[in-house]
This record gives C-alpha cells, structure tokens and sequence, in this order.
C-alpha cells in the first residue's frame, strides 16, 4: 500500500510500516503523548496484529509521522495518529485521515470510529473537516490524566 500525497512542505509518502520504521515512530510517540504506548504494543500492530493496518508517512528526512488503525468488517477504528512535532501543519496528519476515509468509502463502505482527547482542539477540528461527529463521551478514559475521551464516527456505509 503505497500512496503519494503532496503538502506544503513538499512530497510526502504514505506506506505500510516495517520493522525498520520502529525507532522513528517511537520518537514521534514520545514527543506527541504523556503517556506513550510502550513499543512492544506498535511492533505487535507492524507485524502480528492482523486487524491492524500500520502506515507511515515520510518525507525526505524519513519518518514524519504515522497511523494505526483497525479493520474489522465494516468498521475502521482509528487507534493512533501523530504527526513529528517539528512537521506539524504541513498536512502530514490530514493525508494520513485522507488515506483512511479513502479506503472506509470503498464499496461496500465502512464506519470509521475513534477516541479523542476532549481538550484536543487541533485534532477534533482535523477530523470534523472530513465531517466526523461526536457519538459519545468515555468518562475518564485517558488513564494518565484522566481526561474524558469524545467518540467520534464517520459512516461511510451509506
């Protein structure tokens, strides 16, 4: 799974995460959450996990960011997104969602679930732009702080 998508800073690609891809991704996790996931989790998502679709997305100084998310019949939930804070507002981020509303849209089409921080006012407003709403609220969900998550969904189905 290839995919060539253009931002303001230039060509990026959009590809399926290898081993190799590990430490870069890591660093991103690191710099992007409170609480990271631990590294054995994103290796199992690479390589083990067959519900899991793992894409990184590079640019000429390698890995800019990258996506997890889930495939199970007619869903996709969304597990992780982060973009290198160095490269944010380029479009990185936005290319990834692209990449995967793209997909959930194909006959016979998919919903597309996900959690996010309420107070995440950059990353609710990326995914109401591809028209995501908010389902529901996890009281507490993030361990760390916390903090409340919002379900959101984008049904594709239709």
């Amino acid at each position: 799974m290839r995919h060539r998508d253009e931002t303001s800073a230039g060509g990026i690609e959009i590809r399926r995460a290898t081993l190799d891809d590990l430490q870069g991704m890591m660093k991103i996790e690191r710099a992007s959450f409170p609480t990271p996931w631990p590294v054995a989790a994103i290796a199992a998502d690479i390589c083990e996990n067959a519900f899991s679709r793992t894409l990184v997305a590079e640019d000429g100084d390698g890995v800019a960011g990258f996506i997890i998310y889930w495939v199970v019949e007619d869903e996709r939930h969304l597990q992780n997104l982060a973009v290198d804070p160095s490269r944010r507002g380029r479009g990185i981020g936005r290319s990834m969602v692209e990449m995967l509303v793209e997909e959930a849209r194909r006959p016979p089409g998919a919903v597309v679930t996900l959690e996010v921080r309420e107070s995440n006012d950059p990353a609710r407003a990326l995914y109401e732009s591809f028209g995501f709403e908010v389902l529901g609220k996890r009281f507490g969900y993030y361990t760390d702080t916390k903090e409340d998550a919002l379900v959101m969904t984008l049904d594709l189905r239709r």
